[in-house]
């Protein structure tokens, strides 16, 4: 895909090629030539729509949309109704690697970010036009600033934590936050019927924004949690608290003991790089989405993992990735 679009020279003006045909981005005006005129109307009336409601630089909602629309022209994909959120997905993931036109170098976070404003924009239009009943993903709106920076652990200091662990209850903590890559609240909500072992999953049942979603376990979690239920929270005698995790009374564990809990791990591996990161559970989460992207997982894995709404969240990992690639680049360079 990096190299669908060139720069050229036509006429006289300054030209974007791409294989389905050229984006004039002369002094004239921003000129669209597709090869599907569906696509030409919904840019047209599109553009019509941004320049009725007065924003300003309307050009840039155009091209935006314009290379988008170029983009599904060379997935094979005709009409805008089989857009699914897979495309959308591949198309910023696409950004977050293609190069600056003018600067060189990647495009910068705010400029996907923009690009993403742009397309959410072009849904909600065909929304309020009655092309579509409902935008095929959730976009992030207008705001474009940044995030505060996370803290990540890195995979040997991961391997660190896990080695502090004394009991199954800690065990069975890190394979929810880390393994699992869940947010503090669902970890107190998970229920021992929420837990499919046999067949490898959990359930969560309430996530965020009342979401409920299906999350993929390994081998290891799928061990330590059985070996935490079996031979450590068996051992209650008593319990009838339907909570996965819970205290030697039987009680379930709320999220400050469960921080707790893991900075005590932390701290037990004297490591003063990891104890100075401050990891909390939530930053077990982080890692978690930060390592698989490392490791080759789509963005839109991630995202049904860690079961985020929008995919703009999705986003701060994808962004830490790219960063970390451009400065092992630097030290790095390739073929040396």
């Amino acid at each position: 895909m990096q190299k669908q679009y060139e720069k050229t020279k036509k006429g006289g003006g300054s030209l974007l090629r791409t294989t389905g045909g050229y984006l004039d981005r002369s002094s004239g005006g921003y000129l669209s030539v597709f090869s599907n005129p569906h696509y030409q109307n919904l840019l047209l009336s599109y553009e019509q729509s941004i320049r009725a409601k007065g924003y300003a630089r309307p050009k840039y909602f155009g091209s935006a949309v314009t290379e988008f629309f170029f983009f599904l022209e060379t997935k094979g994909i005709e009409h805008i109704k089989d857009v699914k959120a897979k495309h959308v997905i591949a198309h910023f993931e696409y950004l977050s690697v293609r190069p600056h036109e003018k600067k060189g170098g990647l495009l910068s976070e705010r400029s996907v970010r923009t690009y993403m404003m742009f397309l959410r924009i072009l849904f909600d239009h065909l929304i309020d036009t009655k092309v579509l009943q409902a935008s095929p993903i959730h976009l992030p709106r207008f705001s474009v600033a940044g995030y505060r920076q996370r803290s990540v652990a890195t995979d040997e200091e991961v391997k660190l934590i896990y080695k502090a662990a004394e009991t199954r209850l800690d065990r069975a903590i890190l394979a929810l936050a880390y393994g699992c890559g869940l947010r503090k609240l669902e970890i107190e909500k998970m229920q021992v019927g929420d837990l499919w072992l046999s067949q490898g999953t959990l359930i969560v049942r309430c996530g965020k924004f009342g979401k409920s979603r299906r999350v993929p376990l390994s081998d290891t979690v799928v061990k330590d949690l059985r070996e935490y239920i079996v031979n450590e929270r068996s051992q209650l005698h008593g319990v009838t608290n339907p909570a996965l995790l819970l205290d030697t009374r039987g009680n379930k564990l709320h999220g400050y003991w469960l921080n707790e809990r893991l900075k005590r791990m932390i701290t037990k591996t004297k490591n003063r790089q990891l104890i100075a990161k401050n990891i909390t559970l939530h930053c077990l989460r982080h890692s978690i989405a930060t390592h698989l992207l490392d490791n080759g997982a789509s963005m839109d894995f991630v995202r049904r993992f860690l079961g985020h709404v929008f995919l703009d969240t999705t986003h701060i990992y994808s962004k830490r990735r790219k960063q970390r690639r451009l400065l092992m680049d630097r030290i790095h360079p390739v073929g040396t």
